[in-house]
This record gives C-alpha cells, sequence and structure tokens, in this order.
C-alpha cells in the first residue's frame, strides 16, 4: 500500500472514534509534558546545563500542563465515546469531537511554544484550549440535554465538572492577562 494510503487509512482509523484520537493526543502530552519537566529540573537543579528561562515560572507551566493539558484528552476522549451508549443516544458527530480536539491540540502545542518565546502566545494557547474545551463541553451538552436515561442525574454531574475544569483554565487565563494571584489560586496551580 501507498504511503498516502497508508497515512489516510491510519487517520481514518483513528478518527473513527473519540477516544482513539484523545487518547492518542493525551499520552503524546503526558510524553512532553515529562520531557520538558526534565530539561527544566536537569538545568535548574541538576546543573547539567543554563537553567532554561521561561515566560511563566515553570511549577506553574508544568501545574497547568499536567491538569489542563493532559487529563482533559483523557476525559474528553472518554466521555465522547461512553456518553451516548450510557444516554442510550446517538454517537456524536465526527466534526464536534474532532473541532474539539484539534483546538485543545493545537493550543497545547502552542503552550510549549509560548513557554519559549512569548507569554502572548502562551495566552493565545491557553486561549485555544479554552475554545477546544468550550467545544467538547457543549457537545456533551447537545447529547446530554435530550436524554431521558435514568443515569442522566450522574451524567450531568459529570458535565457539571467538565465545565468546572474549564473555569479553572480560564482563571489561569485571567492570570496571564493581569499577573494577579488570586486567578492563579483559583487554578490550583500552586
Amino acid at each position: 500500500m501507498p504511503a498516502p494510503m497508508k497515512l489516510q487509512a491510519t487517520w481514518e482509523a483513528l478518527a473513527s472514534a473519540p477516544h482513539r484520537l484523545f487518547f492518542l493526543g493525551g499520552a503524546c502530552q503526558g510524553v512532553a509534558s515529562v520531557l520538558w519537566w526534565l530539561l527544566d529540573l536537569s538545568g535548574r537543579f541538576a546543573g547539567f546545563y543554563p537553567s532554561p528561562s521561561w515566560t511563566i515560572p515553570p511549577v506553574w507551566a508544568h501545574a497547568y500542563l499536567m491538569i489542563y493539558g493532559f487529563f482533559p484528552f483523557f476525559i474528553f476522549g472518554f466521555l465522547f465515546t461512553f456518553l451516548p451508549n450510557w444516554l442510550d443516544a446517538e454517537r456524536l458527530p465526527s466534526r464536534h469531537y474532532l473541532s474539539s480536539f484539534f483546538a485543545t491540540a493545537s493550543g497545547t502545542v502552542l503552550f510549549y511554544v509560548g513557554l519559549i518565546f512569548d507569554k502572548s502566545i502562551l495566552l493565545l494557547a491557553v486561549l485555544l484550549i479554552l475554545s477546544g474545551w468550550g467545544m467538547g463541553a457543549v457537545a456533551l451538552l447537545r447529547m446530554l440535554l435530550p436524554a431521558r436515561s435514568p443515569e442522566k442525574v450522574h451524567l450531568s454531574l459529570i458535565v457539571f465538572f467538565v465545565i468546572f475544569g474549564e473555569a479553572g483554565s480560564l482563571s489561569f487565563c485571567f492570570w496571564l492577562l493581569t499577573n494577579r494571584s488570586i486567578w492563579l489560586d483559583f487554578t490550583d496551580v500552586v
């Protein structure tokens, strides 16, 4: 099979179910955040090279990357795949989870770029992550609201906490804009 056809077949397999794409993104982000943290700690504490200079303190960047850049991939991948089964509802159209995935993944990659170059890039990255999270929350609500499942109360709480998590990421965004620690405290990254 020619390489472009293999690539297309791989893409179709990944995009055919939300958990495949989101779990792969989460795994890649997990590796990237650990490697970035290792790079930072090796310079800062082990003295292997001069400590890199980041646009925000590395402990806050690491916490944001783990809480808001790692876990959402697994949460959304799971919920987009299994919420329709729990609710006995139709599967989510791929455009909903693909747009959420690409906004979140693009924002996560851009976050690393912002750490290196400029805080305004970091702000754009967080806004992209927020938009991906928002698209995901809206997609979950579209499935949840019309459902008549007895599991609806439990699942409503799950979706509520997804939205609450987005509020924490929004708080980090406000901290980037204002540099006021009250916003950082709310994100739970201190």
